[in-house]
This record gives C-alpha cells, sequence and structure tokens, in this order.
C-alpha cells in the first residue's frame, strides 16, 4: 500500500481530534508528550510475545530516543505504584437506567418502564438503586438524574422514566471520559478490521450521502435518533440477561464488548 494513501487516511482521522485539542486550548508542545506516552503504552501492548519489551525495543520500534523512552516509562512506573486504575469507569446511573429499563420487576405488561415511588413497600426507586448501583444513595442519584432531564417527578410523586440514558453535562469530566473511550473503541476495531481477513473482521457499517439538502437534516436526524434507540436498546436488554455487574458474577473468562452509533453531519460541503 502507498505510504501517501495511510498519510492521507491517519491525517483525515488526526484532523478533527485536532481540532478538539486547539478548541480545549491544549498546544502542540502538551499533545506531542501524550503522544509519545501512546507511542511507548501501544508498543508495549503489541510488543514481543515471549518476553518484556525492553526500552532499546521501544526506542527502535516508535523512533523515540532511549532516553525519552526511559524518563516516560519511569514516569508512568510511579503512575502505577499508586494504583492508577486505566479501566474504563461504569457510570453508576446509567447501571440504574439499564436496570430500571431491562428488569422485568421495574417494567410495565408492554415493557416499557414503570413510574417508581421513591420509597416504601414493594418495588421503588429506592429498591432499584440498591440493586444495580450498590453503595450510591437513592436521593443523589435521582437528584443527578432529574436535574440532567432524564427522569420527571410526577404528580402523584413518583419518578418516572423519559429518557433512555445519561448524558454526561457538556464539557464535564464524565463526558471527556465517554468521549475518549467512545472514540478508542471505534478506532480499536477500524484497526484490527484493517489487519485480518473479512471473516474475522468485527461488525463495521456506515450509510453516508454527501448531497442532502439541507432542509431534510432535521427530518434524517429524528428518524436516525429513533431507529438508533431502539437498536440499542434491544441489544442493552440481550447484554443485561448475559452479562454479570462484576468478574464476580460469572463463573468464566470475561472481556468488555461496546456497541457504538453516532450519527455526523457537515457544517459545509465537502
Amino acid at each position: 500500500m502507498k505510504s501517501s494513501i495511510i498519510q492521507s487516511a491517519i491525517g483525515k482521522l488526526l484532523k478533527p481530534l485536532v481540532v478538539l485539542l486547539l478548541r480545549s486550548s491544549v498546544s502542540y508542545q502538551q499533545a506531542s508528550e501524550w503522544l509519545k506516552i501512546a507511542f511507548i503504552e501501544a508498543a508495549e501492548e503489541i510488543g514481543p510475545q515471549d518476553k518484556p519489551a525492553t526500552t532499546s525495543w521501544i526506542a527502535t520500534v516508535t523512533g523515540l530516543n532511549r532516553k525519552e523512552v526511559k524518563r516516560i516509562r519511569d514516569q508512568g512506573a510511579g503512575d502505577a505504584d499508586d494504583a492508577i486504575d486505566r479501566s474504563p469507569p461504569v457510570n453508576r446511573a446509567q447501571r440504574v437506567i439499564n436496570q430500571w429499563m431491562t428488569d422485568p420487576d421495574y417494567l410495565q405488561s408492554d415493557g416499557e418502564p414503570s413510574a417508581l415511588a421513591f420509597d416504601g413497600d414493594g418495588v421503588n426507586f429506592s429498591t432499584l438503586v440498591k440493586k444495580s448501583s450498590g453503595d450510591m444513595t437513592p436521593r443523589a442519584v435521582a437528584n443527578e438524574l432529574e436535574r440532567q432531564g432524564v427522569i420527571e417527578i410526577t404528580s402523584t410523586q413518583t419518578l418516572q422514566l423519559i429518557q433512555q440514558g445519561y448524558f454526561p453535562p457538556p464539557g464535564s469530566d464524565k463526558q471527556w471520559v465517554l468521549a475518549g473511550q467512545s472514540a478508542a473503541d471505534l478506532i480499536t476495531t477500524l484497526s484490527h478490521n484493517l489487519q485480518v481477513d473479512t471473516e474475522d473482521a468485527r461488525f463495521q457499517r456506515m450509510v453516508s450521502y454527501r448531497y442532502l439538502p439541507v432542509s431534510q437534516h432535521a427530518a434524517f436526524e429524528q428518524l436516525s435518533n429513533k431507529k438508533l434507540t431502539e437498536s440499542l436498546k434491544e441489544l442493552n436488554v440481550w447484554l443485561s440477561q448475559h452479562a454479570g455487574k462484576s468478574p464476580n458474577d460469572i463463573d468464566e473468562a470475561t472481556a468488555r464488548v461496546s456497541v457504538g452509533m453516532y450519527l455526523y453531519k457537515s457544517d459545509s460541503k465537502e
């Protein structure tokens, strides 16, 4: 494959990332330091299978000088000593919503989430939170979900789910974590599919039309939101029936799986 094709593809991938960095006041100097760290961590991940990747080997495959590799690896070892967990966090508010949408105890006969009393006898919002989110207090979860417009309190003082997902506030730490994980999952899938035979590729599809009239954008966005939400809800139900809430719930090896959906819309003609 011509290097110019790879350069063009990677350039398309990097440009929106650089736009995000510039809008977030991240300089080239800071971004280049992060890129060095990513190069080293990636080299360690794909390194020799029979032995640990050495500093010299990482320097060779990444093009970084040995002194830089050692500095960054030593810095990373300090992070490990502090027991920093880099695994993607599971949002507890989202777990409550998932339980509400999939647990038969909290569903109506038509499969829609029931309106719940905050507490009291039988199933209620407090038992839902305890069942799905452990040590989070029901009041704190209710306040957060109401603040985000995910639930509403009805005239009878019951809690009604009105959105089927939890959306962190724009620009919040939680939204940054979600954005990073979503983009990483997509790029990891793209990387996998570029290196395997067709029969071993993971699902990756898109539909794209270049010349959709702007007057039709709102209608298409409404349609896609409806259809994609329906698909995600169905997948969520299946996963909730087969996945554990922690590694201790399953008697065999486990791994994280994810399906992401997004709508792209250009600001102008491409």
